[in-house]
């Protein structure tokens, strides 16, 4: 038994380590486990050290280092969980990182669950020692982590196991992403034997294909992963110059046709601060062993962060120093050659000195790494023990002790009962003084023999106890027909093994006591059991009573036997009855049942069912149970209870006959409705029918509604003479689909669309009508539709047109050929209506046909004399013949001075004018020009013979003809005579009014013509003005410039006043302006005195002679 002495731990802020120490890199994780000595020598040889103090130089977090050499394991000590004084670490892993993947491949989707690796050995070139695992699962295109952590293979031998916690489903693909790998060197090659994929129930691999990124050995393929076979290895190319290339593998579709190995990435990580803990003996000693105690789970259940700071790997230094601090320790010995490996487990660690430290008084140990959450973070620890190697008087007492302490032993002493009483009695007193010779005191090895003897006796008195057998408990299986019988078997009873103290015999014997225990059992007999149970002679023990459990199929029985050779020999017996008698009873009912059900049948001869399905059926279940027994190995009550049931099953088919009732068509010519085939049964309760689809009988729910064959639904239609209802629709909506809600418009024979309606139309549809040969009833076939006609004639206003469609029929009604017949609608187009033009009645006249009222086309050109265009009639024949003109004369309008009058020759009968003649105005006035040029034309012009102009008889008539020409004046047929002038100049012209004389028609007419001369035609610029200013007056200055030919002076005046007169008569009267005299200034105060708006109206007059023009005006 092993023993601790636990040292004190004091935590001082040590910020910097005084030891010389190296720092640990990511390779000693290679570095030998120290684990706790196996053998009882070994566990026995060392003694714990007490008195010891302990030191850290890092922080606290939870109590102090005392607490961990208390010898309590309860308590414990933990580094600083923040601050400058936690233990710092440098993080260190190496990993692979290209070229490291391998992806199997499932035949098809699959749950997986497990994976089992099997390698070429764990610590062989190339083992997966951690990976990632990635599930790609059906449907999906990425590949997704399974869990959370990287995986740590664990090795049985050369297996390891990952097991999912739960099973992943529908997986197509597995991605293996090796991180690490074992071998020497590591990291550098991936290997194994065989990989395997198993599904939730773990029981058959599923079957897989593999493809590795990096290049594979030649002969050593990736295949051979996956190929089910052990004994093929696969092995990714060697590193040295054998290494080869194995042709022909690929990579997510790419061929690898170079060397490629995996590839790694290496990032130093261990704690390097802030790390240590220190222990001080209290004395000089030779250290064998330290012992490791991380914090235990605590009592109210609390186990946060147990693992938090458990160390996993220490370096481990000695010193013997005589020093009161750590900090002045100056020399210290490695103990470890490299660091100690150390499980994340609660159990104690330990690590052996390979030698004993002679006169030791300080260890150091140097935390390099930790786990928890987050490992190398924190340092935890609730006993650290030191031990030394034990001297023999402490090995002997130890080794007596253990012996009292034992429990084999301390039972004996409080369990009397259980040893016969002699044998107890000397055991008793053995004890006794074993403990007495523990009491003395200042024993020394000289004593050695003494502890020796009393020791053998103690366990000589054990050996010769005589143990009493309380009551065994045996098992014995019930014997099984056609099997060998059974053997009794000891009860399995925790802590004792009654087949290594007893021996057992069973012999099975018949109802004839012959020993049948080799044969097999036959059902329906009785047997015996004889059990006997005879103690062995090393075993030592008797039996207390002859009482036995007997355990018969788990259920027990108290039996009592007999006992013999001094209570070392017990005999019972156990009877195993199957009931022979009852059993020949059953038998012969069975054969009796058979022969009363032989002859009944489910149908009659004509195939008509005679018994209710349920009964029958119940009838048929009870009679095949009991034509499946085998009486010779049926049990009685299965025999009795199947002939039970077959009676009572025939019982109630007995009163549940059929009486089976004919089909009675329908008549559809006499309205009489039919019913279908049905059965009536006995009971009078239930009517049933046959049910073709499931072929089998059902019961009728409501018989007077069931199975009533309609007679209008019992027609009998002939394909063959097919009538059809045609339709159509102007909705926009309208569809293929025949039985959408859409208005459809009955096309009745005497149908006729306008050209309007035929555009609108969007479907037509055509119901196909089927008859019944008996009853003439008619019915819909099949709804038909289509958008489109085949063929489009368009009317004319001479003729109809057409819209035909056409539809397939269904396969009901074929052509010669075999193909679907179609048929069709042809729809009249209303003609389009004649464009006629009326051609109003025209009553004839003198001169003109006239006609009738009558029509015609501008479409066809045809002539209607009603306006509907019904009445064709033949051209010309609506003319009525002109009649000829009676001519009279008549005044319309008499003469005045301002109008002229008009003599009008016209037809009395109608308003034909043959000709109009203008009777001259009474008062007519003419202007001459500048140079008395000619007069214009006295009248209007009209084409007559039967004008005459002339000088009027008067006083001056001579004068007239002085200065004036009346040229064409005679002459007939045209009134354009002029007055002509006969001089060149006004001046020398009288002008005056001049008498006419018109004779027109022969009827004279007298006008006077005044002769007068126009205002004088001067420019726009004639007139002119300016602002001036003159001897600081403001004015307005107006300048003239024109030249009036012909005239002989001219008279200026304003018009708003008169002050300015004699200037112009003196200044301003010739007919030519002089532009630097014709002018007129006047004040800005006769501006607004005379003038309106800053404006004057100037009136200019021309004289010819005695001529006056009339007057030209400005207003400027």
């Amino acid at each position: 038994m092993k023993k601790k002495i636990v040292a004190y731990l004091l935590c001082m802020a040590m910020g910097v380590s005084l030891l010389p120490m190296p720092v640990t890199q990511a390779a000693d994780y290679g570095a030998a486990v120290y684990e706790e000595p196996t053998t009882e020598e070994e566990q026995d040889s060392y003694v714990q050290v007490k008195g010891l103090e302990a030191f850290a130089d890092c922080g606290n977090g939870t109590n102090t280092p005392d607490e961990i050499v208390d010898g309590d394991k309860s308590t414990y000590w933990h580094s600083a969980l923040e601050g400058e004084m936690q233990p710092e670490k440098q993080e260190a892993y190496t990993e692979m990182n290209k070229y490291n993947n391998i992806i199997l491949k499932l035949a098809q989707a699959s749950t997986v669950k497990k994976l089992i690796y099997v390698s070429n050995g764990e610590t062989s070139n190339g083992t997966i020692s951690k990976c990632n695992l990635y599930i790609k699962q059906k449907n999906e295109e990425e590949f997704k982590q399974a869990g959370n952590e990287p995986y740590i293979l664990k090795f049985t031998q050369d297996r390891a196991e990952i097991d999912f916690e739960t099973a992943f489903e529908n997986v197509t693909e597995i991605k293996i992403e090796v991180l690490n790998t074992n071998g020497n060197p590591s990291n550098t090659f991936i290997s194994g034997k065989e990989l395997s994929v198993f599904d939730e129930e773990n029981t058959e691999a599923v079957e897989v294909t593999a493809n590795a990124e990096c290049s594979s050995q030649q002969g050593n393929g990736i295949k051979n992963l996956v190929d089910g076979k052990e004994e093929t290895v696969y092995h990714s190319t060697w590193g040295n110059n054998q290494g080869t290339l194995e042709k022909g593998e690929k990579f997510e579709g790419k061929e690898i046709t170079k060397i490629t190995r995996p590839e790694t990435t290496t990032i130093p990580s261990e704690l390097i601060k802030n790390n240590k803990i220190y222990i001080l003996l209290p004395k000089e000693e030779n250290v064998a062993r330290l012992v490791y105690t991380s914090r235990q789970e605590e009592k109210d259940g609390n186990n946060d962060g147990v693992s938090n700071g458990r160390i996993t790997g220490v370096n481990i230094y000695v010193s013997k120093e005589e020093k009161s601090t750590y900090s002045e320790v100056e020399n210290w010995t490695k103990a470890s050659e490299e660091t100690v490996r150390w499980a994340d487990s609660k159990e104690d660690q330990v690590f052996d000195f390979k030698t004993e430290q002679e006169g030791v008084r300080w260890i150091c140990l140097e935390v390099k790494h930790s786990a928890g959450s987050e490992t190398d973070k924190f340092i935890n620890a609730a006993e650290i023990a030191v031990e030394v190697k034990k001297t023999k008087l402490q090995k002997a007492l130890e080794e007596l002790q253990n012996l009292l302490n034992d429990e084999n032993y301390t039972s004996i002493l409080y369990n009397a009962h259980n040893y016969e009483k002699d044998s107890w009695n000397t055991f008793s007193k053995a004890y006794q003084n074993a403990q007495a010779i523990l009491k003395k005191e200042n024993l020394s090895e000289q004593d050695i023999p003494d502890i020796t003897t009393v020791k053998t006796n103690l366990i000589t008195a054990k050996d010769n106890l005589i143990g009493i057998v309380e009551k065994p408990t045996l098992n014995l299986a019930e014997p099984e027909v056609g099997k060998n019988f059974p053997k009794a078997k000891f009860e399995d009873i925790e802590g004792t093994d009654f087949s290594k103290i007893m021996d057992i015999k069973t012999v099975w014997k018949n109802s004839d006591s012959e020993d049948v225990t080799n044969e097999t059992v036959q059902a329906y007999k009785d047997y015996t059991a004889e059990i006997t149970l005879k103690i062995k002679d090393e075993a030592k023990k008797i039996f207390k009573s002859a009482d036995v459990d007997l355990k018969i199929g788990g259920v027990s029985k108290s039996i009592t036997g007999t006992l013999d050779d001094k209570q070392k020999t017990l005999k019972l017996k156990y009877s195993f009855s199957q009931g022979e008698n009852d059993h020949k009873n059953a038998e012969n009912d069975l054969v009796e049942i058979k022969n009363q059900i032989s002859t009944i049948s489910e149908k009659d001869e004509n195939g008509h069912y005679k018994y209710a399905p349920k009964q029958w059926e119940s009838f048929l279940e009870a009679k095949q149970t009991v034509e499946n027994i085998n009486s010779a190995n049926t049990d009685t009550n299965t025999i009795k209870a199947a002939v039970n049931n077959l009676k009572n099953a025939k019982d109630e088919l007995d009163q549940h006959k059929f009486t089976f009732v004919e089909k009675k068509d329908a008549d559809c010519t006499k309205e009489e409705d039919g019913k279908e085939a049905y059965y009536k049964c006995s009971c009078k309760k239930e009517y049933y029918y046959y049910d073709e689809e499931t072929n089998k009988l059902s019961e009728i729910a409501d018989f007077d509604h069931w199975g009533i064959i309609e007679y209008d639904q019992n027609h009998v239609y002939d394909d063959n003479e097919l009538d059809y209802q045609w339709a159509y629709t102007t909705d926009d909506s309208a569809t293929i689909d025949k039985d959408a809600a859409i208005n459809w418009i009955i096309i009745a024979p005497d149908t006729e669309w306008t050209s309007a309606i035929a555009q609108k139309v969007t479907a037509v549809r055509c119901i196909t009508i089927v008859k019944c040969k008996n009853c003439s009833k008619t019915k819909e076939k099949e709804k038909l539709i289509t958008k489109k006609a085949v063929e489009i004639h368009q009317p004319t206003c001479t003729a109809k047109g057409s819209y035909i469609y056409e539809v397939t029929l269904g396969d009901y009604s074929k052509d010669e050929n075999g193909k679907n017949k179609t048929t069709g609608i042809e729809i009249p187009i209303t003609m389009i209506a004649h464009k006629l033009d009326t051609i109003k009645a025209v009553a004839a006249t003198c001169e003109k046909d006239g006609n009738v009222e009558y029509y015609t086309c501008k479409t066809c050109g045809k002539y209607f004399s009603d306006k509907d265009g019904k009445k064709e009639i033949t051209e010309n024949s609506w003319v009525v013949k002109a009649t000829d003109h009676q001519i009279v004369e008549e005044v319309k309008k008499q003469p005045t001075k301002k109008v002229e009058g008009q003599l009008v020759r016209h037809c009395k009968n109608c308003d034909y004018v043959k000709e109009t003649l203008a009777l001259p105005k009474k008062e007519i006035t003419i202007y001459v020009g500048a140079k008395a040029k000619e007069v214009p034309k006295v009248a209007s012009t009209y084409n007559t013979s039967d004008y005459k102009i002339s000088y009027a008889k008067a006083k001056n008539a001579k004068t007239y003809g002085k200065y004036f020409n009346l040229k064409n004046a005679n002459k007939t047929g045209n009134l354009k005579v002029t007055i002509k002038a006969n001089s060149k100049k006004l001046s020398q012209v009288k002008l005056s009014t001049v008498p006419l004389k018109v004779t027109v028609a022969g009827k004279e007419y007298k006008t006077n013509v005044k002769v007068k001369i126009k205002k004088p035609q001067l420019a726009k610029n004639a007139i002119t003005k300016e602002k001036i200013e003159l001897g600081g007056v403001k004015g307005t200055r107006y300048r003239f410039k024109f030249n009036i030919k012909g005239a002989t002076k001219i008279k200026m005046r304003i018009k708003e006043t008169k002050s300015f007169d004699s200037t112009f008569d003196r200044y301003m009267s010739s007919p030519k302006s002089n532009i630097k005299d014709y002018y007129l200034n006047v004040r800005e105060s006769d501006m607004k005195k005379y003038g309106k708006a800053d404006k004057f109206t100037f009136e200019i007059t021309a004289y010819y002679g005695k001529n006056v023009s009339e007057k030209f005006t400005k207003r400027i």
